[in-house]
């Protein structure tokens, strides 16, 4: 492999692009979502109005989300878990409080509120006999369309197979619906439409993407959520936000970045009764791609909802990460990642390494953490943070001129 140039030089000299202008297009009342790459433009344009439910489709992914952008809206049953399937009771529905997705993560999803934790997945109980996760909660799922369905998870296997069993409040029209999550494992989620009994595949493979534009819940100052229109990141991609710079003088490597993956969010835009649609001025984001490129995007138009068109610059600015090097190490984890406490990096090898170096920077060049070690198999060392600054860093294994480069999120 090539070995890369000298890390601090490679961090704190932006590469020279040029400003590209480009637009995509969610069409009449933001109908479809769209996934978007820097590098690559647009990668996918779907229906984002059918489905219901999305499962995700990692190998202990226990998320569960609604398309709560488009009216979907889901009340954990309180009076009963799933032995109460066929005695519900809905008198005093309307004091219930919904559940939305988080629009700060992917993994907090309606069906999963924050601070569930193993071997409590919030739809289920993780099974240390069987190793499968079983549904304990019933719910009531309002549908994009409107109606309500009792709703419950049966079942996640071993094999990625997730069972689930839906029905009208009263117990007709009872399905039991299955999807094995393995078939899309190369996406972040696969979906569900309950009103038509099928399962949709909607998203690009991962790592094809860097933001989609979308329709979602956002809370509000004053308390409670609304649906907005506006834009998400992928899973691993980072993002900061710059606002009150000039875009032509906010530079990307004194950013504070963060893995929420609604920082861009929808507030570059806002309505005004008198002139329609009104763009944030001296606002721009910085987002690192699934490359470790460094993208800064500033958006330029919104066509609202007749158009459902975003108009944007685009330009590459920096790099977070250069060609790995011919380091004798055959994977680096970092986790967790982001980080509040304590950080712990795990380093595979195949053969002993002495005096390897580990070293973490701010993107300004600083040296915040530096130790030698000796690699043996499988090492981890691990490190306080929490009186760190939040942003994103950068971890170098090796040296100036022949390093594995991650990232690493402190919040």
């Amino acid at each position: 492999m090539k070995k890369i140039l000298p890390f601090i030089l490679s961090i704190v000299i932006p590469v020279i692009g040029f400003s590209q202008a480009d637009s995509v297009i969610m069409g009449p009342g933001y109908a479809n979502q769209v996934y978007y790459s820097f590098s690559n433009g647009e990668v996918l344009s779907s229906n984002n109005t059918e489905w219901d439910i999305a499962f995700g489709t990692g190998g202990f992914d226990t998320d569960i989300r609604i398309n709560d952008g488009f009216g979907a809206a889901l009340y954990l049953y309180p009076n009963g878990d799933t032995g109460s399937w066929n005695t519900i009771d809905t008198n005093g529905m309307q004091n219930w409080l919904p559940r939305y997705n988080s629009d700060s993560s992917w993994n907090i999803t309606a069906f999963a509120a924050p601070g569930i934790n193993h071997p409590d997945y919030g739809w289920g109980i993780y099974n240390s006999t069987t190793h499968e996760v079983v549904g304990d909660s019933m719910y009531i799922l309002q549908l994009t369309d409107g109606s309500l369905k009792k709703f419950k998870m049966n079942v996640m296997s071993t094999m990625g197979i997730l069972t689930f069993t839906y029905a009208d409040l009263d117990g007709a029209n009872q399905v039991q619906g299955s999807i094995n999550k393995m078939n899309y494992n190369t996406k972040k989620h696969v979906y569900y439409s309950i009103k038509a009994d099928s399962t949709m595949d909607l998203e690009p493979v991962m790592g094809s993407w860097d933001i989609v534009f979308t329709k979602y819940q956002a809370p509000q100052p004053t308390g409670g959520f609304y649906p907005v229109t506006g834009v998400l990141t992928a899973i691993d991609n980072t993002v900061a936000e710059s606002r009150g710079e000039d875009v032509n003088d906010a530079e990307w490597f004194n950013q504070d970045y963060t893995a929420n993956i609604g920082t861009i969010g929808s507030d570059w835009k806002s309505f005004s009764f008198t002139t329609g649609w009104e763009l944030q001025d001296s606002l721009s984001y910085f987002v690192t791609d699934t490359n470790d490129l460094v993208w800064q995007l500033y958006f330029t138009g919104f066509g609202g909802s007749s158009t459902g068109k975003a108009v944007f610059n685009k330009m590459q600015v920096g790099t977070t990460s250069i060609d790995k090097s011919n380091v004798a190490v055959n994977t680096v984890s970092i986790y967790p990642n982001p980080a509040v406490d304590n950080v712990i990096i795990a380093i595979e090898s195949s053969e002993n390494l002495n005096n390897l170096d580990v070293t973490v920077f701010s993107l300004t060049g600083q040296v915040v953490y530096r130790k030698v070690i000796n690699v043996v198999s499988n090492t981890n060392l691990e490190f306080p943070v929490s009186g760190w600054n939040q942003g994103m860093y950068l971890v170098r294994i090796g040296n100036d001129e022949n390093a594995i480069i991650k990232q690493l999120i402190i919040k």
